[in-house]
């Protein structure tokens, strides 16, 4: 890209790239929303990393480690995105673990749990595979 001379240089450069954007990737969830904190803050997670209780991250059966979903309280509407790090929950009648971090966002540490929509998504930036998905 040719500059004119004395053009100021901010005109010069290229604008940043928008942050790629994160779709809906299959059906949305629906189910009971538990989370866990303090009893396993620094304990290893199944993805290999040491659970930290204040990331937003959360445990699920099936959605593959690195993944993030969109968990959303239905009850008041309050939204956050999460990496799933870990398998779980342990117990049947809940479809996802949060951890400390993202049940204080939603609203629901106090209940324990709550009823939510979980959507998965794909965020563009991490299609490959050697790409890192920790936040």
């Amino acid at each position: 890209m040719a500059v004119p001379v004395g053009a100021p240089i901010h005109q010069a450069m290229a604008s940043p790239l928008p942050a790629p954007s994160l779709a809906e990737f299959g059906p949305a969830e629906f189910g009971m929303a538990t989370w866990y904190g303090e009893k396993f803050h620094g304990l290893e997670t199944a993805s290999g990393e040491m659970f930290d209780m204040f990331r937003m991250t959360a445990a699920h059966r099936r959605i593959p480690l690195g993944s993030m979903v969109r968990v959303t309280n239905l009850k008041n509407g309050r939204s956050v995105v999460v990496r799933i790090n870990d398998r779980g929950p342990v117990t049947d009648s809940a479809i996802l673990d949060l951890s400390f971090a993202a049940a204080q966002k939603l609203g629901i540490v106090e209940a324990g749990r709550a009823k939510v929509r979980m959507d998965h998504l794909v965020q563009i930036a991490m299609a490959s595979p050697n790409s890192p998905s920790r936040n």
